[in-house]
This record gives structure tokens, sequence and C-alpha cells, in this order.
């Protein structure tokens, strides 16, 4: 047992007894991505998720498992399970997460039955905000169930957000079989379609179904069956048990269509206020419009006793008052998708060796508009390139920015995977690529990432953090003899404020920010760790 109360299973011979810097002191469960641990260590007691060994064999999925944990770094808020540390390149990967010492919503649910209306809304608001967290970092959860999220005394944590896409990459299924949690995944993830942020939106709604009546809302059986539930069928609850605040917006987030549901922001400003600034749900894919489309539908509501009840897309009243979010954008389709994200703030002051500055320059594509504005900074900004072609290429991704009232131009030229920058100049930008799988993001605002946090070898500059005082960056993994690590601290007004080599044998150094406070690391050669002062 914990000091809490969560109970540890029986070791067994093949456990582990330490994960990296983490000593493992007993297994918490497992699933079918791997064994979950409670370890301590230099983050305290944490979650580790050890990759089963048959997916640790298989290179897509490691390609893949190794994106999205970088993804996660990128997710903040109170209400997600925190990505504290990591092991790629061991023969079987892990990853480290805050320990959260608390029953599941499917435990607590089991054991002291449906929750009240006041707790649904306490669960509603919470998942509104950690999906609102998740979307703005580029992720989709992918597998939001009962067992995923964690029903603490301050309401919902959400925990293994992005790691199910990993699964989806690795040829897990034969023919017509299904991986994950039937009744859980939307109507389009059981059809084999893309999933979209649009999937955890329905699996939200499913949430609160199960919460207030203590079923799923497609009932139990056969993998096979539920399934078709999930297609053709509705959800099989009576609206009454919903506390009323919720039904209207329960209703719509269970669409049929993908494209009728609320997105994560607007569940938060209907349920908890207006969406902070610069954050966001970016698109998770650029959907091209077909002759033919027509308007989404109505969305069908819950059944009620009566019967069927329509009901209109999304509106909500909620204990604050009536919120309406704005209608969801119709099917388009978009070159560049730009998007803001949570706690970005900002600057490209010379972002590396990989960005160099040409005055009056660069180029652009033949259909671009060069007076088209594709974002407008008023402070420093994040700019992030995500190269989504299906095998790279021989060539690299290359941006051209420009400046419209300067003509000044900004050339990142020759860029493979995801990389995020931070950018101090302010005005309207618009932006020109070699390829259109090559997408850019603005990204507004002034977030930050707390103390300690990772950051993987060239992905890009950091998000901006506060700093007190010096700060200890330590290299992830053991440098070898040939390799050393040149690091840089800069404020986000684009000034390098101190520099200085990890060498191997080194288990940290000092950068000193001096006077700023909120400072980033601009993008490192190696794997490191970001800490408060000795």
């Amino acid at each position: 047992m914990t000091d809490t109360g969560v109970r540890l299973q029986e070791p067994r011979p093949s456990d582990p007894t330490s994960l990296g810097r983490h000593r493992v002191l007993g297994r918490l469960g497992g699933g079918g991505m791997g064994v979950v641990y409670l370890a301590d260590g230099p983050f305290g007691r944490v979650a580790v998720k050890l990759i089963r060994e048959e997916l640790a064999d298989d290179p897509d999925f490691r390609r893949r498992f190794q994106r999205e944990v970088q993804a996660c770094f990128r997710v903040g808020g109170t209400r997600t399970a925190r990505l504290v540390d990591f092991e790629l390149d061991a023969a079987r990967p892990w990853l480290a997460t805050e320990f959260v010492d608390a029953p599941s919503l499917s435990d607590h649910v089991r054991a002291h039955g449906k929750l009240a209306a006041d707790e649904q809304l306490v669960l509603a608001a919470g998942l509104a905000e950690a999906l609102l967290s998740i979307h703005s970092a580029g992720l989709v959860h992918r597998d939001l169930k009962p067992s995923n999220v964690l029903w603490t005394p301050h309401g919902p944590k959400v925990i293994d957000f992005g790691i199910a896409a990993a699964a989806d990459a690795a040829n897990l299924t034969s023919s017509g079989q299904f991986v994950g949690t039937p009744g859980w995944h939307s109507p389009e993830q059981v059809s084999g379609q893309e999933a979209t942020g649009a999937a955890d939106i329905f699996a939200w709604g499913a949430l609160l179904c199960y919460a207030a009546s203590g079923t799923a809302p497609f009932g139990s059986g056969s993998v096979e069956v539920v399934l078709h539930r999930v297609v053709t069928g509705e959800p099989s609850i009576d609206r009454e048990l919903i506390a009323p605040e919720l039904r209207d917006l329960v209703a719509a987030t269970m669409a049929r269509d993908p494209a009728d549901r609320p997105t994560a922001a607007d569940l938060y400003t209907a349920l908890v206020g207006t969406v902070p600034d610069g954050v966001s749900a970016p698109a998770t894919r650029i959907l091209e419009s077909r002759p033919g489309d027509t308007p989404p539908s109505t969305p069908t509501g819950l059944p009620a006793a009566g019967g069927v009840a329509r009901t209109p897309p999304w509106s909500a009243t909620v204990a604050g008052g009536r919120a309406e979010p704005p209608a969801p954008a119709r099917r388009r389709h978009r070159r560049l998708v730009i998007g803001l994200a949570v706690g970005a703030v900002v600057l490209l002051a010379a972002a590396g060796t990989a960005v160099g500055l040409l005055l009056n320059g660069g180029g652009g594509s033949e259909d671009s508009d060069p007076g088209e504005v594709m974002f407008s900074a008023t402070e420093p900004w994040r700019l992030t390139i995500d190269d989504q072609r299906e095998n790279g290429g021989d060539v690299g991704c290359t941006v051209d920015i420009t400046e419209l009232v300067s003509g000044e131009t900004l050339r990142i030229p020759d860029m493979w995977g995801r990389k995020t920058f931070q950018v101090a100049q302010t005005g309207d930008f618009h932006w020109d690529v070699n390829d259109d799988a090559c997408v850019v993001t603005g990204t507004a605002g002034s977030g930050e990432v707390a103390l300690p946090f990772a950051q993987r070898a060239y992905e890009g500059d950091t998000l901006a953090f506060e700093a007190q005082g010096p700060v200890i960056i330590k290299s992830i993994k053991e440098l070898t003899a040939e390799e050393s690590c040149d690091l840089t601290l800069r404020a986000v007004d684009g000034r390098t404020l101190d520099i200085g080599t990890l060498l191997p044998g080194q288990n940290g150094i000092e950068l000193n920010p001096g006077e700023p406070t909120t400072v980033y690391l601009a993008e490192s050669p190696c794997d490191v760790r970001v800490s408060a002062g000795w």
C-alpha cells in the first residue's frame, strides 16, 4: 500500500529493480502498452511505464513513441500528470510521470457509485481543462477512458495522454482486430479513420455519461457488439441523470459527425470561463473541401425518458451563466495550419545555427500571396515547423518568414522532424514553405514551463521558464569521450545571457541568467534536464 491507499501488486521475478535513476518500489498495474511501476528518484515518487518487449522491437513504434514523448513535455496545466523523465534508447523504452496517489474514475465509481450533479460539473470542467492543455500542445489523447482519469480530492487528472498514438502506428492489429477499449472510442476511430481532437471530445461526453449513470454509455458485451453500438447506436442513458447544466453539452460532444462537436476551447469556455490569452486548440489535420459537401447536421441528443431528444449545437447553461461558444469551423483547405498553444512565450533570437536572418531575401511558393498575414505578434512569439511528409525526403523543410512592414525575411532551411523556435521580432508575418506537408504554426502568449523539465536534442528551443537564480543543465544520457554539448541561455527579448559546454564526466553545468527571470534554453545538441540551482 502507498501512503494514501493505492495498492501495489505483488512483485514478479521479471520486474526491474530500477529504471534509469528511479528505484522501483512496486508494480502499479499493466495494460496493452506495458507495465506501470511506482518508483522513487530525483523527482520524488513517479509512475514509470515500461514498454512491452515486442513493441520495443518495432522500429516504427519507437519512432512514433519518441515523437509523442517529446510532445508530452509541452503539455502544461494542473489537470494532467506531468511527464518528468524518459529513456527512449533503452532496450525497453520507459517514461516517468508525476505519481498521483488517487483512484481512477472507474475505481471511484465502482466503490462509491455514480457522481452527484455538483461532482459531474467538477469532472466536466476538469476534463475540459485537461483536453485544452493536451490539444494545445498538438496532441490527441486517443484513449480517454475511466481508467485514464484519476479522481483526486481536487478533481480529475488525466494520464497516458499522447501515448496511444504510438500504438496506432505499430502494426498491432491483424485484419479486423480492434486495438483499444471498446465503448470509449469515437465512431470514426472504430471505423478506422484518423483520430483527431474531436475523438477526445466524444470520449469526454462518454465519460460524463458514465459518471452520471455508473454504467458505460454503450453497454457491455463482446467487442463486436459494443463497437457496433458505437458506430450505429445512441448512448443508452437517461438524460435526467446528467446534471441539467451539462445535458445539451454532452449531447453535442457525442454527435456522430466530428465536425459537429465542440472543441476543447468551446468546452472550457462553457464550463470554466474565458480561454487564457495565447491558448487555443490548433487544427489536428488539414480538411479538404470536396464537391457536394454539406454543412454538418444538427447533432441528435441523448435518449430521454420518452424517446430521442433533439438539442441545439452545444449551448450549455452553467453555474456562471449561459455560454454559447462559436460554431465549429467548416471543412476547408489551407496550405498551412496556424494554431495557438498552451504555455507559449517566446522569441527566435537567432535560434542556433539552424536559423540565419536574410534581409530583403527569401523566396515563396507560386500560389502564395505575399500580402497575406499569416500571424500577427505584438510580443515575442513561438514558431513551430512540423515536417509531416510521409517519408521525409532528401530535402528538408525550408521556410521563408517575412515581416510585411519592414520586408525583412528570415529563412529556416533544410529541417526535418518537428522543431520550435522562440521569436523576438514583432509585427505581421507571412511565410512560404517548399512543401505543403511542412506545417508551420505561429504561437502567441507568454506561458511557461515549470522546473524541472527535460528537453530532447534538436527539437528546438525550450519553452520559457522562470529562473530566480542560476539553473543547472544536466545531460540525460552519459556523454561519450567524443561528445560535448554547447548550451545557450537566452532572455525572451533575444539577448544571450550565458553560455557553457557540458563535457563527458560532468554531473552538470550552471548557467546564470543574471537579472532576467523569464528565460529559455536555445536548441540543444543533446538530451538535457533543466532544474533550479544547486
